[in-house]
């Protein structure tokens, strides 16, 4: 039998690629044939796949399709008329992107309004989160299970002896998106009000401002913000390697977020199993991924 995963685009150190790397492993040591098929792939990454343009040539009796919002794959992939599971990731609300771009706030109105329309051609649905799972409801599906993100936390045991900051300083940590829901503006003024009185402190946020046009001006808004209020040691990362994150992870004594919007939320899981204590929102699927921890 031949399970094939089809997303958008496989890019180094994204959740949902992650994932989608994961399951084809799981099937494939279970005797299946699995492959993913894409539009784009990160360089370090185009031997893991094939390009959805060769999907047609190959005979599969399963496709899971890994769901985010609408992208180049979704016009065709409903037309294609074999069995179909799809994975819902979320979709960020609209409403935080209207303010920095409307073309990405009209492209994610119409991802989620388009899940009324998948309700109908596919088969069977998973969840990552039971928040997940009520949007999907909402959109009209019926067969939905929850399963969380698999992450294989093997490749975290990576042994790395550098040491990025030798001092006292109490390091809080931000791995994510920047992205407006994720209201880093008030991670940033939390720490300004903890820095004020504990100097020897530093704010590391790790994620990439690059990509994408919101994330290009919400960067840049956040750091106007850190100059006009005179806001110490923030530190952005940009994207980084695999191996600096695990760095990362080890260097802080605090891992927090004010995200005001997550479908599941990776580096709350990532952080827990580093052992660092958590702060965050009590929204969304941040208390059903944390499971009474934090």
């Amino acid at each position: 039998m031949k399970i094939n995963q089809i997303l958008n685009s496989l890019i180094y150190g994204d959740a949902i690629g992650n994932e989608a790397l994961v399951i084809r492993k799981l099937l494939r040591n279970n005797g299946y044939e699995s492959d993913i098929y894409v539009n784009e792939v990160s360089k370090n990454l185009v031997n893991e796949v094939k390009y959805f343009s060769e999907f047609y040539k190959d005979n599969s009796d399963l496709i899971i399709y890994h769901y985010g919002g609408s992208d180049k794959v979704y016009e065709d992939l409903v037309k294609i008329d074999i069995k179909k599971v799809l994975i819902y990731h979320n979709i960020t609300p609209y409403k935080y992107f209207i303010k920095y771009d409307k073309p990405t706030a009209d492209e994610t109105k119409k991802s989620y309004e388009n899940l009324s329309y998948l309700a109908k051609i596919f088969n069977f649905a998973i969840a990552v989160s039971n928040y997940n799972k009520n949007e999907l409801i909402n959109s009209g599906f019926k067969n939905i299970e929850v399963i969380p993100i698999l992450i294989d936390f093997e490749k975290y045991n990576i042994p790395d002896n550098n040491i990025m900051y030798k001092d006292d300083y109490v390091n809080l940590l931000y791995v994510g998106r920047i992205s407006p829901s994720k209201k880093i503006e008030d991670l940033l003024m939390l720490f300004r009000y903890y820095n004020y009185y504990n100097k020897k402190s530093r704010l590391i946020i790790v994620g990439d401002y690059g990509t994408s046009v919101p994330s290009r001006i919400y960067h840049y808004m956040l750091m106007k913000l850190i100059r006009d209020t005179c806001i110490k040691n923030v530190y952005f990362t940009g994207k980084i390697s695999f191996e600096s994150l695990i760095r990362y992870y080890k260097l802080a004594d605090i891992f927090i977020t004010m995200s005001a919007h997550e479908g599941f939320c990776v580096p709350l899981l990532e952080s827990m199993y580093f052992g660092i204590p958590v702060i965050a929102n009590n929204i969304c699927a941040i208390p059903e991924t944390l499971g009474g921890a934090g």
